[in-house]
């Protein structure tokens, strides 16, 4: 199931198939907390969360996820 709430020019949108995958790693590696992840781990950490992508008139502009083992327990 996949959440979207749209204000204005931006959206927000839980599906994973929005996510401009390259963009996110390319951002991540230059953070000092995830400085030389590979792509492939931050696309298996986007398909083992709830991923949400905020979006400017179609364009990425923010990514967030929540770890969760979606009963109790929830981490952004």
């Amino acid at each position: 199931m996949t959440y979207e709430a749209n204000q204005g020019e931006y959206t927000v949108s839980t599906d994973p198939a929005l996510l401009d995958i390259p963009r996110i790693h390319a951002f991540l590696t230059k953070s000092y907390w995830a400085e030389g992840v590979s792509l492939e781990t931050v696309r298996r950490s986007i398909e083992n969360s709830i991923p949400f992508g905020v979006y400017h008139s179609g364009e990425q502009v923010g990514f967030a996820r929540v770890i969760t083992d979606k009963a109790t327990y929830a981490y952004i």
